[in-house]
């Protein structure tokens, strides 16, 4: 029998999260994460859900953070 603490997402991933997401969006945010990974558990098993959930934090913080993004320069098409 499984415990809930085998049942919980990866706290440092939930901390890293937290950390960047504005507190107003943390209800929905992990909300979503929280139901995505209790159906890759039960589908999947632990270490399935455990790598997706990272995977799916790291894919959503990149979509909040405010790091430059690569530019379309319409220039370039006019050199060639």
């Amino acid at each position: 029998m499984q415990t809930d603490n085998q049942n919980k997402p990866p706290i440092l991933a939930n901390w890293l999260a937290a950390s960047f997401i504005p507190s107003g969006l943390h209800e929905e945010f992990f909300g979503d994460l929280q139901e995505v990974f209790e159906d890759r558990l039960s589908t999947n098993g632990k270490q399935y859900a455990t790598w997706m959930y990272w995977v799916d934090v790291i894919h959503l913080l990149l979509g909040f953070s405010s790091l430059p993004r690569f530019t379309n320069n319409p220039t370039i098409m006019y050199q060639h």
